[in-house]
């Protein structure tokens, strides 16, 4: 099978590496470059990314998603048998309703379903009409900047100050008081720091509590849930700075208990699938509540129509079935036969982020360390094969202990023509979040000092990371 998968960021790193774990994988195609894909069945494993020794299982088209009659061409031309979108973007832009006129497999919802993420105003009145669990809120205009205020004031703080469209996770202010909120409706309707994304104002009564994300896949009728985890948005420790894509995450979540479980698959999901059938949105890929346990129960923050990102990073790691299984079910609208294998081990997903992250561009930085990962799995091997503890042991059709997922990196062009002379080739941090580390053992704690141990190895200048993820708030 020949999988073309849209996005090339850690959240598609993630699903690339995954999917190559499959032997029904004959070649995975990304649309642009992430040098952080590897073939697990070649002897050299995560080596092939600093050696450049790409499988032939893999290859770059290198076109941007915009692009879509470009795209489509090569998708016919190579003979893809599925797309799979990572980012909202393409499927607020209707990428999957274009590949579906024509004949093209897609795991991803059209452009109308996908409005539960790109519309926060569509996503409310959706939970409103079906009264699934979430905060008070109501939506402003640009003219409206004033009542914005004033119906702040009536709420009790902190408030939450949203852009309505698509703003990488970065759209989302929490304010404590009224300074505050009329300083993040500046942001929206005067400084337009998220342009079209903010003429529209969501405000609504702040919740506080343990979040937890249930991600899965969902087929128009039958959703398979992947194991619930916990991200940490804000930037610094103890949740403070502003909010990012995610700077860690945590799998499954310690808050997710037996109760809280049986509260989101009653009162959330039984009724968003009963949405789903009576607005007739047409759904076939991932999908993923964001909620928070409150004392009233658990609540929605948000809907999101793709895989999570640093989500995908920690959760994939815990799949010991196909992968590519669950996608062909899915497509065939067959999910109520699924059944996938989840381990009982831990993940914990430190984020490397550049220095300027999340609020500038930071100067490309050379990335040192990587090298010694391969070295730590193959000590880990070798305790775990000592102490006769399988929780550790490799596995042709798993991960290792600990896994890299690159996002915002690159090869440094200069010294790749040099690589073979040098043994290895020089990767740069040139985006925000630079790259995920992932630690898989039997528990919680272990993990997290496993993936902190990881990250040490690393290192580049302007670096910045948390240091409290896998801790319980």
């Amino acid at each position: 099978m020949k999988i073309l998968i849209i996005g090339n960021g850690g959240r598609e790193c993630a699903l690339a590496n995954s999917l190559m774990l499959s032997k029904q994988v004959t070649r995975i195609y990304l649309n642009e470059s992430n040098p952080g894909v590897y073939d697990p069945h070649q002897e050299q494993g995560f080596l092939q990314v600093l050696e450049g020794k790409y499988s032939a299982r893999f290859k770059v088209l290198g076109i941007p998603w915009r692009k879509k009659e470009e795209l489509l061409l090569a998708a016919q031309r190579e003979q893809i048998d599925l797309v799979i979108v990572g980012p909202e973007a393409p499927l607020a832009d209707g990428l999957a309703d274009y590949f579906l006129k024509k004949d093209i497999k897609i795991i991803g919802p059209t452009r109308k379903a996908a409005k539960l993420e790109s519309s926060k105003s569509f996503a409310k009145k959706f939970m409103k009409k079906y009264e699934i669990p979430t905060a008070d809120w109501k939506a402003f205009s640009t003219k409206d900047r004033d009542k914005a205020l004033e119906y702040a004031k009536s709420l009790k703080y902190p408030v939450a100050i949203k852009a309505n469209g698509l703003c990488a996770g970065k759209g989302v202010m929490l304010c404590s008081n009224t300074k505050s909120v009329s300083a993040a409706l500046d942001k929206l309707f005067v400084k337009e720091e998220f342009g079209a994304a903010g003429k529209t104002a969501i405000v609504e009564e702040g919740l506080s509590g343990d979040e937890i994300s249930f991600i899965g896949l969902f087929d128009g009728e039958t959703y398979v849930g992947f194991p619930p985890a916990t991200d940490y948005k804000r930037l610094k420790d103890n949740d403070k700075g502003p909010n990012t894509g995610g700077m860690g995450c945590v799998a499954p979540s310690p808050y997710a208990t037996t109760e809280v479980k049986q509260d989101f698959e009653e009162n959330i999901l039984a009724r968003f699938i009963e949405g789903c059938r009576s607005e007739k949105l047409d759904y076939c890929g991932f999908i993923y509540f964001g909620c928070i346990k409150t004392d009233e129960g658990l609540k929605v923050l948000e809907f999101n129509v793709r895989m999570g990102d640093p989500e995908a990073q920690a959760v994939l790691p815990l799949l010991k079935s196909d992968l590519v299984r669950l996608f062909d079910l899915c497509l065939k609208r067959r999910l109520v036969r699924a059944r996938p294998g989840w381990s009982s081990e831990h993940t914990c997903t430190v984020i490397l982020a550049s220095e300027k992250y999340p609020r500038g561009k930071s100067k490309p930085q050379q990335i040192f360390g990587l090298e010694k990962i391969p070295l730590l799995n193959e000590r880990l091997q070798k305790e775990s094969e000592e102490q006769d503890e399988t929780v550790l042991k490799m596995h042709p059709f798993r991960m290792p202990p600990v896994s890299i997922f690159l996002a915002g990196a690159t090869v440094d062009e200069e010294t790749a023509k040099k690589h073979k002379a040098l043994g290895h080739r020089t990767l740069l941090a040139v985006g925000g979040r630079v790259l995920a580390v992932t630690a898989r053992v039997s528990k919680l704690s272990a993990a997290r000092k496993l993936a902190y141990d990881a990250a040490g190895n690393i290192k580049f200048n302007g670096m910045q990371y948390r240091t409290d993820i896998g801790k319980k708030r």
